[in-house]
């Protein structure tokens, strides 16, 4: 496991997955993080210790991990040997898992998560080339879809698959239409008119499901300010704007309300 990927960003190709590289020379405690999609990490350097519903987890260097999709996880990054903590992840696309788990129907289906100790090194190159499948284009997207299925097939091996996504509920469905932009002015009129919903009926079915409009926008612009710093060079301030703070010291005061810590801890000294 001493290939790094030198790409130093997050990743996205459609169809396929998203890739995510996570650097850091601190130790760093991140309180609720939201996983959308199904993702599968490798601990390159270092350590992970996740707090879910499911329990704890602590994927140490050279280990794997499998976290289902739709919930909120504390998340411990310790720096191991030359003082640094390096990750690679891909979140599976909803049609990969679907597909998976329609040929895998006799499979155990993970519930929060599923640690794998064991990672052999054909696993690795399979992640990998899943990864190198989803950052270049140049790969045939049936080729790419077919080297990340790969990597599904490695999970079931190891004991379990990712159950497939059911009907989406209107705060899933609310985060996947904002995530993509989140420096827009969103609000409940805004999110409504994109449903085709009166304010009092979004905010009612919003309230049914134990979240607000506040509450999903700031944690989808927190959440992507969170990928942009462990993933990017970009500035703290250039970040804020990307996400919709144009005020830099507003943005790090919500951000230390949210995860605990302040948006330049995150940044390697080194760099």
């Amino acid at each position: 496991m001493e290939t790094i990927p030198k790409a130093r960003d997050r990743v996205v190709r459609e169809g396929v997955g998203t890739g995510i590289y996570v650097y850091q020379h601190e130790n760093i405690e991140i309180r609720r993080v939201y996983i959308e999609q199904p993702v599968l990490t490798l601990i390159r350097h270092g350590t992970k210790k996740l707090s879910l519903s499911g329990g704890e987890y602590l994927i140490r260097q050279g280990e794997a991990v499998a976290v289902a999709g739709r919930q909120s996880v504390d998340v411990v990054n310790r720096a191991g040997a030359g003082g640094r903590h390096c990750s690679s992840s891909i979140a599976f696309d909803s049609s990969l898992i679907a597909s998976h788990a329609e040929t895998n129907a006799g499979r155990p289906e993970i519930g929060s998560a599923l640690h794998i100790p064991a990672v052999s090194p054909a696993l690795v190159r399979s992640f990998d080339t899943a990864l190198n499948a989803i950052a270049d284009k140049t790969v045939p997207l049936r080729i790419a879809r077919h080297q990340a299925s790969e990597l599904l097939l490695w999970l079931s091996e190891s004991g379990a698959c990712f159950r497939p996504e059911k009907e989406p509920t209107l705060n899933v469905r609310i985060r996947r239409h904002i995530e993509n932009n989140a420096a827009m002015e969103w609000n409940a009129a805004t999110i409504a008119a994109a449903f085709a919903m009166s304010e009092a009926t979004l905010r009612r079915k919003l309230a049914s499901e134990n979240t607000s409009v506040v509450e999903i926008v700031t944690d989808i612009r927190m959440s992507s300010a969170l990928k942009l710093l462990q993933s990017t060079t970009q500035s703290v301030n250039r970040i804020a704007q990307l996400v919709g703070y144009e005020s830099p010291s507003h943005f790090s005061m919500i951000f230390k309300q949210r995860f605990g810590f302040s948006p330049t801890t995150l940044r390697d000294r080194e760099r």
